[in-house]
Order: structure tokens, then sequence, then C-alpha cells
């Protein structure tokens, strides 16, 4: 199965939240009870040699498929705005999960767009 593409769009000085419902090919709630979740940032070194950041997972709900990735606007504020670079040049992100025996599938990626405010909160 091919990984889903979702981009992470990113605001300096606030704080993100994805909560993402797993679900199968009828639509159903996929049971993720015994899975882990690992998540990174990883920037093209040429251009943004200090991001390498891992995304906190959370399984709010492992009955009915239910996790956030969150990112701490105090971590957010210290990467690049990237809305200077070409695409294939932002960072990176993607997220696997592991379903508590052996099989490691990634299941989302995307690039990483990380823009300015114009309000300091």
């Amino acid at each position: 199965m091919e990984a889903a593409t979702f981009d992470l769009n990113l605001v300096r000085q606030a704080d993100y939240y994805l909560a993402i419902y797993l679900q199968d090919s009828n639509g159903d709630a996929v049971n993720i009870t015994g899975y882990t979740f690992d998540a990174e940032i990883v920037g093209d070194e040429d251009i943004i040699p200090d991001i390498t950041y891992d995304l906190s997972v959370t399984i709010i709900s492992a009955s009915t498929g239910v996790i956030k990735i969150a990112i701490d606007k105090t971590e957010i504020t210290t990467f690049s705005t990237t809305s200077a670079m070409p695409k294939s040049k932002r960072p990176k992100w993607d997220l696997l999960y592991t379903n508590g025996v052996d099989f490691t599938q990634k299941i989302l990626k995307g690039i990483v767009n990380i823009e300015e405010t114009q309000t300091t909160p």
C-alpha cells in the first residue's frame, strides 16, 4: 500500500494539532490497540540542516483508531520559513506504524510548509 500524501502547514508562533482517524477500505475504524507510531520532520541538508524533529504522536482512542500529532509553538518558532524555497527543497515528514508484532508501514508522507505570522501573540 502506498502512503497517502498530506502536507503539514505550520505557522511560526502557533501550535499545531492534527487528528487522524484511521479507517479500513470500507470506512470502518481500525482498532490500533498495541500499535506504535513514529513521525519525523527532516530538512534538506543543503538548505535546512538544523531540522530533524521527532513529532509527538499520541493515541487518542485505540479502539476507534484515532491518533493526534502535535507540535508546540515554541518548537515551530525555531524552524525557518519555507515560502521562498522550491517545494523539492522543503522539509519532508512521514508517519509510520508498527502493528505490535513485526509489521511496519508508512501511512502518511508529505512536505512541510512553514510560514511566518503577522501577529505576535
